[in-house]
C-alpha cells in the first residue's frame, strides 16, 4: 500500500514537471480521468510536535 502511494506521487510529480504550466487546459482535463479517485487516496500522516 505504501509503495503504491509512493508510485502514484512519483507519477504525479513526473507528469507535473513534464508538462509546462498553462500549456493546454483541455489536455489537462483529459489526463485527470486517468487518475485514481480521490476516495482511494489516504492523507499522509502528520507528525505532531512533542
Amino acid at each position: 500500500m505504501q509503495d503504491d502511494l509512493l508510485n502514484q506521487m512519483r507519477n504525479f510529480m513526473q507528469n507535473f514537471h513534464d508538462r509546462p504550466p498553462g500549456e493546454n487546459k483541455e489536455h489537462e482535463a483529459t489526463t485527470d480521468t486517468e487518475l485514481p479517485s480521490t476516495e482511494d487516496i489516504q492523507p499522509l500522516p502528520v507528525q505532531e510536535p512533542p
